[in-house]
């Protein structure tokens, strides 16, 4: 048996080790509180979060005053919906609550002014297990993006770690005077190498965050001059320099190489695309020339669009690619390019997060999936989320967990030719009928090694393998290439 098969065996029963002894891997979705604004069938309030989702929910944001104090955001001073967000609880018990302070709008300044002031950085500690408490959180989410940058001060990287550590020694003791559970400390952070080095001594901060949200998407957007993916698993061959960085694959191993252990990072998932304006309609592959995309007509922000609004335009037309070395798809319509993530692509990743044995996933963000099953390539609500979900956290139903891929998922991809297969605009039960009266299972595609059918209750799913491996009857499995006898032509030869 080769190194890569030991790897895959290796790998599936650690999975179903961790899923037998009942720990489970954390899915951990971001609830934002401007999505209640959103025109319909946009519009998300707390009354739309399904409790059984996720296993952590955070509220994204909180933010803090001059004197460190925290306090409701603007858009919370009128109705604070901190009791309704903590109410869907009442439903599921299991479920953990954190309460996320910052966020990109609010800026790096004002963490720095407080972080380097010990009377405020008290003041926002205290303040902390008040609201907390108060309210019936479990936990906070610090969202200072980012220390030392944008206008912060080259002493935020050792503050940073002080006030993670004044936090964690306060909520101890708090639990431990108080006799409930202590309360989390989590932290978003940047899949930017640079910005991890400038910014977080990570061996410092391991010692006092339970995990870490990295967010692992907004590699590339509207911002370039060419397109490029919103999350890529892996590398394009057009990426180079710094760029070759940019992507969930390489951004999770970095963590884990500076200091994070596995399970404690949790890895970004995007329930949203980036979209492009392409300079010509003749040039519409990954790298075109172009800038920034149209705004969704909910979300309303340029070169942004919700899965909801991708997958809505689908039915107008256009063509979805898959890229296979990224691993991710793209949707073209006339000069609008998205790169964004479908059920399919969000399932390659959980697996990647199962086999290396990450602490679990983390979405952005549960309003921006397709919660209120508008499109017709949706067989239920969120079905982004529950397709990766299942992967790591099977309940029964539905099996969707795609065949492991061989050997460490961390390495770099085995080949650098880049593939662009046409699928169907989003992954989900064809019209085949391949699947009609044969058992639950993978099965080969007679028409090509590169997929496969996933079959459950009579639909048909086909599925791409990774790029460099290829589909094995006698596994059931991806494996390398040149492991595999294939009779079909391959379209990436």
């Amino acid at each position: 048996m080769d190194s890569a098969r030991i790897l895959l065996f290796i790998g599936l029963a650690m999975h179903a080790s961790l899923l037998a002894s009942g720990n489970q891997y954390k899915v951990v979705c971001y609830h934002s509180n401007w999505s209640r604004y959103r025109p319909s069938p946009g519009t998300f309030t707390e009354a739309n979060i399904d409790p059984f989702l996720c296993t952590h929910l955070i509220y994204a944001f909180g933010v803090f005053d001059d004197n460190g104090n925290i306090t409701p955001h603007e858009l919370d001073w009128e109705f604070p919906r901190y009791v309704a967000f903590n109410e869907v609880k009442l439903q599921n018990p299991n479920l953990k609550t954190l309460l996320a302070i910052g966020g990109w709008n609010f800026g790096s300044i004002a963490f720095s002014n407080m972080a380097n002031d010990p009377v405020k950085r008290k003041n926002f500690v205290d303040t902390s297990i008040s609201i907390l408490r108060d309210y019936n959180f479990d936990g906070l989410d610090l969202d200072w993006e980012y220390p030392v940058q944008r206008g912060g001060a080259a002493i935020d990287k050792d503050n940073f770690v002080t006030l993670c550590k004044e936090l964690m020694i306060a909520y101890t003791a708090e639990a431990d005077s108080s006799g409930k559970t202590r309360l989390l400390l989590t932290a978003a952070v940047p899949a930017s190498r640079a910005n991890i080095q400038a910014g977080y001594d990570v061996p410092e901060l391991n010692n006092y965050l339970d995990f870490f949200n990295l967010m692992t998407y907004d590699f590339h957007g509207g911002w370039d001059s060419t397109t490029g993916h919103n999350s890529p698993l892996y590398a394009s061959p057009y990426d180079s320099g710094d760029y070759a960085h940019f992507n969930v694959n390489d951004t999770a191993a970095y963590w884990h190489e500076v200091g994070v252990p596995k399970n404690k990072i949790i890895v970004g998932l995007a329930t949203y695309g980036r979209s492009f304006t392409l300079s010509s309609t003749s040039n519409f592959g990954v790298n075109a020339p172009a800038s920034t995309g149209p705004a969704g007509t909910q979300t309303r922000e340029a070169g942004f669009m919700s899965y909801y609004e991708i997958c809505n335009d689908m039915q107008t037309g256009g063509s979805v690619m898959f890229d296979d070395t990224m691993q991710v798809p793209y949707y073209v319509n006339g000069n609008v390019w998205v790169g964004y993530d479908d059920e399919n692509s969000l399932r390659i990743k959980a697996n990647m997060i199962a086999d290396y044995q990450y602490g679990g996933m983390m979405i952005w963000a549960i309003a921006l999936d397709d919660f209120n099953h508008i499109c017709s390539t949706s067989t239920r609500t969120f079905p982004l989320i529950k397709a990766a979900s299942e992967v790591l956290n099977p309940t029964g139903a539905a099996p969707s967990v795609d065949p492991v891929v061989p050997g460490d998922p961390t390495a770099a991809p085995t080949t650098t030719t880049t593939t662009t297969t046409t699928t169907a605009p989003a992954t989900g039960s064809s019209n085949t009928g391949f699947c009609a009266n044969r058992v639950d299972g993978f099965y080969a595609n007679p028409g090509s090694c590169e997929s496969f059918y996933n079959c459950y209750e009579g639909q048909t799913y086909l599925t791409n393998c990774p790029s460099g491996t290829l589909f094995d009857e006698s596994t059931n499995s991806c494996d390398w290439e040149i492991s595999v006898k294939c009779n079909t032509p391959l379209i990436r030869k």
